[in-house]
């Protein structure tokens, strides 16, 4: 799990793959000022995270902007997580587990400015905010795990990183897909939004 920390430093180096999907249901997504990065998923997307992915993409085309500081937080989210985990683990299982959340964290917060908005939110107050894991929203979290193995892509060189790193990120997502689910985040996604400008709004009537 220290490979995890420390390689949070190397992010500048990510490179393109693809997303890939046993459904072959593919999904790119630009969060880039440049290009679209794929990912080829050594894990799997539950389809409700697909959705919110698609949802999130179609409200931004519109012209919506992410919000912050509005529903559990990332480190709020993690620890949720951590917790519901710890308690049918042995001691040294929950170590490793608490080492896990805070490179999923550090992690969180070194990309998120660069990689986890789109080029039309960084005008937005969600651009300029001081602590990520702490004021960022599920959705981005959401963008932030399907784009992870992409992240994570020199760590997984190694194949004793992919075995360590492979079931807790399976539960992550696992876990992340049951919580969607149970809040309803797809009919309640626009919360998570602004309303788009009046602009475009005008636009669509006429």
């Amino acid at each position: 799990m220290e490979n995890l920390m420390a390689e949070c430093k190397e992010t500048e180096r990510i490179e393109k793959s693809k997303v890939s999907r046993s459904r072959k249901r593919k999904l790119s997504i630009s969060l880039t000022d440049k290009e679209e990065i794929g990912i080829e998923l050594t894990f799997e997307l539950p389809d409700n995270i697909i959705d919110i992915l698609q949802h999130d993409k179609l409200l931004v085309e519109d012209g919506c902007s992410s919000k912050c500081n509005v529903g559990p937080s990332i480190a709020e989210f993690m620890n949720a997580f951590r917790t519901s985990k710890s308690k049918s683990l042995c001691e040294f299982e929950n170590s490793k587990m608490e080492e896990f959340e805070k490179g999923i964290l550090a992690y969180f917060d070194v990309v998120y400015g660069k990689f986890l908005l789109y080029p039309t939110e960084k005008d937005y107050n969600c651009s300029k905010i001081r602590s990520p894991r702490d004021q960022c929203s599920v959705i981005h979290f959401i963008r932030f795990l399907s784009k992870l193995h992409s992240f994570l892509h020199d760590l997984f060189k190694n194949p004793a990183n992919q075995q360590m790193l492979k079931e807790p990120i399976a539960s992550l997502l696992s876990w992340t897909s049951e919580r969607v689910e149970e809040s309803n985040l797809l009919v309640e996604i626009k919360q998570y939004f602004t309303e788009p400008p009046v602009k475009t709004q005008l636009k669509k009537i006429t």
